[in-house]
């Protein structure tokens, strides 16, 4: 008569997680030397479907501290070493929408890696345009086209930012800019007076502009 089998108390997986601590810990490491060894972490950066090349992956420690920082290759992708813990990642490519993972626009609202000894290899970002900032000039109530307009800030990240364009014939504009806030100035001509947003004299009395990931319209001067 046969015996009836009894499963096993460790799993594979568990049982080499279990030999690998033994190895250290006969080798001379103890548990908390163990736990900061280098784990590898990779993954793959692109924009609508595009590899990305030379995006910088940025892993920031909870108060925002750069702890290590790579470059994504021609193919779009990466590979970095880092010890055990908690991250959050930012990836940034000019022409690009600065984004955190996974999919998140700002830091606070980002999820927060928690990279173990086993590594991970799916830390990817879909990159996307930076929003638009747009709005309409007139001088009297009539449109006013050669108006230079421009926006200058500060993005979600801290970084400094700005546009500049040219209004058209019929007086619209349409300035790139990353999510943020915004002072906006319209240019004057030979008629016309230069202004700040709202009717503002200066940058001081601007009314600033915020300035989402769908972008803000709307943002016109009828200028005297």
């Amino acid at each position: 008569m046969s015996l009836p089998r009894t499963s096993r108390a460790v799993s594979v997986p568990a049982a080499l997680l279990l030999a690998v601590v033994l190895a250290l810990t006969a080798g001379g490491f103890t548990p908390t030397q163990a736990a900061v060894l280098p784990t590898a972490v990779s993954g793959k950066v692109v924009a609508d479907g595009q590899p990305v090349a030379d995006a910088t992956v940025a892993f920031l420690d909870g108060s925002k501290n750069v702890v290590d920082s790579v470059t994504t290759g021609a193919d779009g992708t990466y590979s970095t070493s880092l010890e055990s813990g908690s991250y959050r990642v930012r990836f940034a490519a000019t022409g690009y929408q600065t984004q955190y993972w996974s999919g998140k626009y700002t830091f606070d609202s980002s999820d927060s890696l928690t990279v173990l000894l086993a590594g991970r290899g799916d830390i990817d970002a879909s990159l996307t345009r930076p929003p638009s900032l747009s709005g309409h000039v007139t001088g009297g109530g009539r449109p006013a086209a050669g108006i230079e307009v421009t926006a200058t800030g500060t993005t979600e990240s801290g970084e400094p930012a700005s546009d500049t364009a040219t209004t058209d014939a019929t007086g619209a504009y349409r300035l790139t800019t990353p999510i943020g806030s915004y002072t906006v100035h319209f240019g004057g001509s030979n008629r016309l007076a230069s202004e700040y947003y709202q009717d503002a004299a200066s940058a001081e009395t601007a009314t600033p502009v915020a300035v989402g990931v769908n972008g803000t319209a709307g943002v016109d001067a009828d200028l005297a």
